[in-house]
């Protein structure tokens, strides 16, 4: 019975309770620099159509380069594309500290960063994905998923709720040193995982390697076509990333505009999501037993629609009492659905796949997943050079829960 399986069975592991720890670690880091770096470009641009085209330009290695990526680690060792991608990024952040101290940083460079970066972290992701699937037997996928999104959306919360107190303190440059020791830990602890991973051939020719790597891309695309449940899995998560586009291209200039709010308040915000999200992680197996992924898919659609229309309205409440309730509240239950969405799509994702085709399936999933958010970034913020962002929000919130409640009457989403 999947239920007798339990979080301490998988913490047992001791490949998985390493690779867990690891991963706790660089979450911690990357949430208190999502703060910082938000922070500061907003800082120096106080433009929202930049911080959308910041937020736009993150998604095209995910997108361009992912399905690539995936297809090309396929018989390579994941923990040594972890290793050299933790490693690249701990450089990359220590040279951006450096220029920051010597107030020589701009948006342009910044822009380039944030490219850099997510192109490393198109190349890691479908590596952790198989990384993991290596570290648990099949049968303890869905609890061994849930206990990750469950911890590090502790250290999300951790690090969220630092963030805003490190820059009040000692400045952004503090978020960018936990940064780089996060990356830095993170690839010296993977790089001590010993793990007899799936799939490796080593000694293989570039030649053929790249030969080899093209087939398999077309191996993935042709799989994902012919497995229909993974490819309405991949598109409902595109949607859902879509529906918080509005939220992750103008998150800074939200608090700091439309609330004139703190670096604390933005924390707050993050921290609130984080906290839904930790609880959502580790109650979607239970939840699991009692609502059908149809119905969940539902009420997260709606949800995310509605906290929307809830961040459209709040900066006409006048009491600041109310405005922070209503952000923090509607933050949390919005971490929830969040946290248990993750989790749906994470492990329906791994149940469905097999082994073998795991780490390109992956990469063209999270392909899929990003596909609209750029356009959609590039939109939005264009708009916003024209209108307020409030109507943004309160658009994307009406059409959300329309087209979620379209989505349940389509029989295909019963096979998710």
């Amino acid at each position: 019975d999947r239920m007798k399986i339990g979080y301490r069975d998988v913490w047992k592991l001791k490949a998985y309770r390493w690779n867990l720890i690891a991963g706790m670690i660089g979450r911690l880091g990357d949430s208190i620099d999502m703060i910082g770096f938000s922070w500061m470009m907003y800082g120096l641009t106080k433009s929202t159509l930049y911080t959308a085209i910041v937020f736009g330009v993150n998604m095209l290695p995910t997108i361009i380069l992912q399905p690539f990526a995936g297809a090309m680690i396929e018989r390579i060792s994941k923990k040594k594309i972890i290793v050299l991608c933790d490693s690249a990024r701990f450089v990359l952040t220590t040279f951006v500290l450096f220029l920051y101290m010597c107030d020589m940083l701009n948006p342009v460079f910044l822009l380039f960063v944030a490219f850099l970066n997510n192109l490393f972290e198109a190349f890691r992701m479908p590596a952790g994905t198989c990384f993991l699937a290596d570290t648990l037997p099949q049968d303890m996928y869905e609890q061994g998923v849930s206990l990750n999104q469950s911890t590090s959306r502790t250290c999300e919360l951790i690090g969220t709720g630092l963030a805003g107190v490190i820059i009040a303190g000692v400045g952004v440059k503090g978020t960018l040193f936990c940064d780089l020791l996060a990356f830095l830990i993170c690839a010296l602890m993977i790089s001590r995982i010993h793990l007899t991973e799936s799939n490796v051939a080593d000694n293989v020719p570039i030649k053929q390697h790249i030969k080899s790597t093209m087939i398999q891309m077309k191996e993935g695309l042709h799989y994902m076509m012919r497995k229909r449940v993974v490819l309405i899995i991949a598109i409902t998560a595109s949607l859902l990333n879509v529906g918080l586009v509005p939220l992750n291209s103008f998150e800074a200039a939200y608090v700091q505009g439309a609330l004139n709010g703190s670096a604390i308040l933005l924390s707050g915000l993050s921290v609130s999501i984080s906290c839904g999200g930790i609880i959502g992680a580790f109650l979607y197996p239970y939840l699991h037993e009692k609502i059908s992924n149809k119905w969940m898919l539902l009420s997260i659609g709606v949800i995310l629609g509605g906290y929307n229309i809830i961040l459209a309205a709040l900066p006409y409440v006048e009491n600041r009492m109310w405005i922070w309730i209503g952000l923090l509240g509607s933050s949390f239950l919005l971490g929830i659905t969040a946290g248990c969405g993750n989790v749906l799509a994470s492990s329906s994702f791994m149940m469905h796949v097999e082994k073998e085709y795991l780490a390109r399936a992956s990469a063209i999933f999270s392909a899929v997943a990003c596909a609209f958010m750029p356009v959609v970034s590039f939109v939005v913020g264009a708009i916003s050079k024209i209108t307020d962002i409030l109507p943004i929000f309160f658009v994307f919130g009406i059409i959300f829960i329309l087209l979620f409640i379209y989505m349940f009457r389509i029989k295909k989403m019963d096979e998710i």
